[in-house]
């Protein structure tokens, strides 16, 4: 099987429900899924910590801080590797789950497979996304926050058009607020759990 991912991951960033509508249709085995899933978290893990780091080392020497707001910084700097990488296969697998059940409360169509499969996509797209981040970081840190949130609601916009195509939803709007709702649920579930 021959895969174009280049092509995939541009029409997935230019039209969402094309692209995971395209993704969906690829029969992957056990062992490509778990590689895809294994390779989402360890870009996603590889860029946040790039990220949170320079954050921590780039911005207060751009900005003007507050004195207050150093101690943040600082906070971000000592943040340790692996503790991104544990966060993120706890989030990985709980995100999995969540949208695979939460979705089939409102009668969705998603199989647990697909949701893996559609999640890491949009962890491979997000990291992509953190990579600019971290590079406009060092050019620019100011014009990089505002893109931050240009970004912020194009990957809010890919993750409603994947629910909608992996569930089958049909109401956009549902799957918005539906989206905010279960990841509501699930960072409280996870704050009572850890």
């Amino acid at each position: 099987m021959s895969i174009n991912w280049l092509e995939l991951f541009l029409l997935s960033a230019r039209n969402p429900k094309a692209g995971m509508s395209k993704l969906l249709e690829l029969n992957f085995n056990n062992f490509q899924l778990l590689q895809i899933a294994m390779l989402a978290v360890c870009l996603i893990s590889i860029f946040l910590f790039l990220v949170v780091s320079t954050f921590g080392a780039v911005l207060p020497s751009a900005l003007e801080m507050q004195p207050n707001q150093d101690n943040i910084f600082s906070t971000l700097q000592s943040i340790k590797p692996i503790s991104i990488v544990i966060t993120v296969i706890i989030s990985f697998v709980a995100r999995g789950i969540a949208l695979t059940y939460f979705g089939r409360v409102f009668n969705g169509l998603g199989s647990l497979r697909n949701s893996i499969l559609s999640l890491a996509w949009f962890d491979i797209i997000h990291s992509m996304g953190l990579a600019i981040v971290f590079i406009g970081l060092w050019v620019s840190p100011t014009i990089t926050i505002l893109f931050t949130l240009l970004g912020t609601i194009w990957l809010i916009w890919i993750a409603v058009s994947f629910i909608s195509v992996l569930h089958n939803f049909k109401n956009v709007a549902f799957v918005f607020f539906g989206m905010i709702i279960g990841y509501i649920l699930l960072h409280f579930s996870l704050n009572l759990i850890f």
